[in-house]
């Protein structure tokens, strides 16, 4: 019930013995080929590792001369200001894309508004047609119907063969007429 053996802690990483994996977290965070292909903070957004203090938490992680690719991709991402760049182009862009299309639909809608008074027009020229062929109609109708009436007036008409046409007034030609017809019928002129 005693306390197990404990090696003393030297502060290096102690060495796997002999047919044991070892399990550590560095050779999942940094290669050698990564850390020789990676470029220093050159860029000046950030500060270059060599004038950042390291941690020995990062010295413990990378064995102190490595650098960790995790970190190159966190230097890599973008600052605020280049979000806020990014977004005001963005912005930009789709406020021009939104003014294009308000001229469009202003152009459209002129569009249809003329297209709507040419409709009203026709509509009232296609109303004035109607109503002349109505007319038209009416009037061939009022025609048929006179020729009728003319016709059934022609056929109720006596025609007297030898009544001379000399008679100016209707009295006259009803005095003749009365003549004419009772001596056919045999009557005495009254």
């Amino acid at each position: 019930m005693g306390r197990p053996n404990r090696t003393p802690q030297t502060g290096k990483t102690p060495e796997p013995k002999k047919g044991q994996l070892t399990s550590s977290l560095r050779q999942f965070l940094v290669t050698p080929a990564d850390f020789a292909t990676q470029p220093h903070g050159a860029d000046g957004s950030m500060a270059s590792e060599e004038s950042a203090p390291s941690s020995p938490a990062s010295d413990m992680l990378t064995g102190g001369t490595e650098r960790p690719p995790w970190l190159d991709l966190l230097r890599a991402l973008p600052t605020k200001e280049d979000l806020r760049l990014a977004t005001s182009d963005l912005g930009a862009t789709i406020r021009q894309d939104i003014q294009a299309l308000r001229a469009d639909m202003q152009g459209l809608s002129d569009r249809v508004g003329h297209i709507e008074a040419a409709c009203d027009s026709l509509r009232e020229a296609q109303n004035t047609l109607a109503e002349a062929a109505d007319t038209s109609e009416q009037v061939r109708g009022m025609a048929l119907h006179i020729e009728d009436l003319d016709n059934m007036g022609h056929r109720n008409n006596l025609r007297l063969r030898g009544l001379p046409e000399t008679e100016d007034s209707p009295q006259q030609l009803q005095e003749i007429l009365l003549e004419i017809l009772n001596g056919i019928l045999g009557r005495d002129h009254q």
